[in-house]
């Protein structure tokens, strides 16, 4: 797999040195590539002359894909992504929840979510589990999930 950088920068340069900061829709659209920089051994560069110029304009020396680098430091990936909202539409019965970051549809788990229809301690709070569905998105920060019928009848009758 290949990813184009379409909005990145570079943020810091030192001398010889170049590094960029991605931006959330460049870090969640490598993301999507499922085996693309998910550790040091699937992280390479290449690039052509274009990159960059030192500062006597003479363009930098291109890699070529065949002779892609290899990354010399790598961190992983250790923040969890957070819902930032959700919206429901019941005439389709469907529920898309956005996230802050790219999360893996395959890992949707129907029954680890429940609906309220408040927050408080009061006790006649309707609660309902989800016990099945359909994911109806691919990997992605909008993942947009299809009621189970009866959830979808359990929901409407609560």
């Amino acid at each position: 797999e290949a990813f184009v950088l379409n909005s990145s920068l570079p943020t810091v340069i030192n001398d010889t040195t170049l590094e960029f900061s991605f931006t959330v829709d460049d870090l969640n659209a490598l993301k999507q590539q499922s085996q693309l920089a998910i550790g040091p051994l699937s992280s390479f560069i290449s690039f052509t002359s274009a990159m960059i110029t030192d500062m006597n304009s003479n363009a930098v020396v291109p890699v070529g894909a065949s002779l892609a680098r290899d990354v010399s430091a790598y961190l992983y990936d250790v923040t969890s992504p957070r819902l930032t909202f959700f919206t429901m539409d019941m005439n389709r019965g469907e529920m898309r929840l956005v996230f802050d970051e790219t999360v893996e549809r395959d890992t949707l788990t129907f029954g680890s979510f429940m609906l309220y229809s408040g927050v408080s301690n009061d006790t006649d709070i309707a609660v309902h589990t989800l016990r099945g569905g359909s994911s109806l998105s691919t990997d992605a920060t909008n993942i947009t999930i299809a009621f189970s019928e009866s959830d979808l009848n359990e929901i409407k009758r609560k």
